[in-house]
């Protein structure tokens, strides 16, 4: 058993998010999701002009683990079994850099746009081009969070 909580979801299905979390722990190398749960959160997007639009995400999440057995093909090594806990590390710290990464490039983009609609509006006198640049900012992506479905939780 790790020191590790992984967490799937999606918006569509308790089925969808199953299959999430299961994806999510193959690509860490692990073989065995520990304590399993299931729960409900709600998500929200602004609607087209009648409301913000709520919606239901099923979430899973559990331990992370790998369970090895006697098996005449070997196929897990004693250190792929054993040594998780530093496998996972690792993968956390590269999400970690992923997101601060992600939350650079969006600070650089809207410091970008401010400056622009502030030139725009002192260099040419023009504050509708000033407000275009801030939407056009304001609707470009922000940031990504990659690291928030991996959690470490000592036991």
């Amino acid at each position: 058993m790790s020191d590790w909580i992984i967490h799937g979801s999606s918006r569509n299905s308790p089925e969808e998010a199953k299959k999430d979390i299961i994806e999510k722990a193959k690509s860490l190398g692990v073989n065995a999701i520990l304590d399993l749960e299931y729960y409900k959160t709600t998500g929200s997007e602004p609607g087209t002009g009648s409301g913000t639009y709520y919606f239901t995400i099923h979430n899973f999440k559990g331990r992370l683990a790998n369970i090895g057995k006697k098996s005449l093909n070997g196929e897990y090594t004693k250190e792929e079994l054993s040594n998780i806990n530093e496998q996972i590390e690792k993968v956390k710290q590269n999400l970690l850099d992923l997101t601060k990464k992600s939350q650079t490039n969006n600070l650089i983009k809207w410091i970008f746009a401010i400056i622009l609609a502030i030139s725009s509006f002192y260099i040419y006198d023009n504050i509708i081009a000033s407000i275009i640049i801030l939407i056009i900012a304001y609707i470009l992506p922000g940031s990504t969070d990659y690291d928030s479905w991996l959690e470490y939780n000592p036991i």
